[in-house]
């Protein structure tokens, strides 16, 4: 895997792992874009190319989630390798400047979660199990969004009770002792993602 696309993947990951925050998951996600993309000094012409590659990406997900002859695992598989794919291309339109900044950035959020994590102390299933869990969250807050056409305000109870489903099912995988630390760094993730 290049340094680039171990990059995206852990940016991918740590948006996926931060969903289970309230704060962060009502911003649309061209608002998270929009943000990064300021802090990162994106031009109007780089905006322009990420987008059409967002929509081209949106347009090939869509036909992906509402092929009937797919199972759900094919669907997660194709999903998957969309998002590589697109982060590739979006990796492609960013200066080495700017992907220097957005690996900055995206490192200091993998810190703050690494810090999580670390306090965990997963055992290599539990992190393997963890990463299951939120890939097929990612899926399913997607199919989620799917059915009202991206309307995060529409969906707003069913992706509170998804947020909530997801943490029950990551602290289904700790011990009593992880569990505790769990709930305290979920409390304290109330306010939103990024470092502190």
């Amino acid at each position: 895997m290049s340094r680039l696309s171990r990059i995206f993947a852990t940016a991918t990951f740590v948006f996926l792992s931060s969903m289970v925050t309230p704060a962060f998951a009502q911003r649309s996600g061209m608002e998270r874009i929009e943000e990064v993309a300021a802090e990162i000094g994106v031009t109007e012409t780089q905006r322009a190319q990420i987008k059409r590659v967002i929509q081209a990406k949106k347009a090939k997900a869509d036909a992906i989630k509402a092929d009937k002859k797919l199972t759900y695992d094919q669907k997660s598989d194709k999903l998957k390798a969309l998002r590589k794919e697109g982060r590739d291309e979006i990796g492609k339109i960013l200066t080495p400047e700017q992907r220097e900044a957005l690996r900055n950035r995206m490192e200091k959020r993998r810190d703050r979660f690494q810090e999580v994590v670390k306090s965990l102390e997963l055992t290599d299933a539990q992190r393997a199990k963890a990463r299951e869990i939120l890939e097929d969250a990612g899926d399913e807050r997607d199919m989620i969004l799917e059915a009202t056409n991206g309307d995060r305000r529409a969906a707003r109870k069913e992706l509170k009770a998804h947020r909530e489903k997801t943490a029950q099912k990551l602290r289904a995988i700790l011990n009593p002792a992880q569990q505790k630390k769990f709930d305290a760094a979920k409390r304290d993730m109330q306010d939103g993602p990024g470092p502190r």
